[in-house]
């Protein structure tokens, strides 16, 4: 039993630091890279497709 306690306590803990590092990396900045960066890769992979509108992107439905 005492087994199974401390590995809860382990993993609740490694659960509990992981999402606090998580939220301390994360700022506006980076998930605008992120969006951006993961829009590319998209629209290379023929996923989606974009257009411009008023400096922003749109996504657009693809015709099959």
């Amino acid at each position: 039993m005492i087994e199974t306690t401390a590995a809860m306590f382990i993993t609740f803990g490694a659960c509990i630091v992981t999402y606090f590092w998580g939220r301390s990396q994360i700022s506006m900045k980076n998930i605008d890279e992120i969006t951006e960066n993961t829009i590319t890769v998209l629209e290379k992979g023929g996923y989606i497709k974009t257009k411009e509108i008023n400096g922003e992107k749109e996504i657009v439905k693809i015709s099959d």
